[in-house]
């Protein structure tokens, strides 16, 4: 009888299925994957479309979301900058001055961004705002949704020759400013119109000192 019961118990061990690592009810994790061609699409269409309800205190996860966003921003900054100048000095011929030019605009925009993000971060633990890493280069990526799609605007536009295009590239920045005031003002320190202030006015001159050092 116990021999009848053993095997019986075996042979149930034998037809159930382990829990998989990649199910919710597994033993182990569930390994996170990144988003999609499809989901990046989305995103981006939330930041740019509906930014009331992607610009609020809450984090969505998207870290992997702003940092594309914002890489791209800083790749449209350089080949920006690289072809306006070439656009604008082609009777002269190609020089290598011309691809240098991109680079050293791109660094002079990355480095005070970069800065002004762990910056947030450390002023959102001292100004009761938001103190995650993660949650800044969300909205940040968010924030320069805009600004990216006016560079990539004002390159073709460049290329014809035509002054609009330096127009489209000042809005780019301009609106990089702003984004640099909301996200203090709104997140970083809640409230406080004069640290809003100083960092997009530090943002401003770091950003110019650094053109000239470069």
């Amino acid at each position: 009888m116990s021999q009848q019961e053993d095997r019986t118990d075996g042979e149930k061990a034998e037809n159930q299925t382990p829990a998989s690592d990649d199910q919710p009810d597994g033993s182990g994790p569930t390994e996170a994957r990144g988003p999609d061609a499809a989901g990046l699409a989305s995103q981006f269409g939330a930041a740019l479309l509906k930014p009331d309800q992607f610009f609020t205190a809450s984090e969505r996860g998207w870290k992997q979301f702003g940092l594309i966003s914002i890489g791209a921003f800083l790749i449209l900054v350089y080949l920006q900058s690289a072809i306006a100048r070439m656009a604008r000095l082609w009777s002269r011929g190609f020089e290598f001055g011309h691809i240098t030019h991109g680079f050293t605009v791109m660094l002079a925009v990355a480095i005070p961004l970069v800065a002004t993000i762990f910056i947030f971060r450390w002023l959102g633990s001292r100004e009761n705002g938001q103190q995650s890493l993660d949650f800044y280069i969300e909205k940040m990526g968010g924030a320069l949704v805009l600004p990216s799609l006016l560079l990539l605007i004002s390159i073709p536009l460049n290329l014809m020759g035509a002054a609009i295009g330096g127009w489209t590239r000042a809005a780019a920045l301009i609106m990089v400013y702003v984004a640099v005031f909301f996200l203090s003002h709104q997140f970083a320190a809640p409230n406080r119109l004069r640290i809003a202030a100083a960092m997009t006015l530090g943002f401003y001159f770091g950003y110019r000192l650094l053109l000239i050092l470069f």
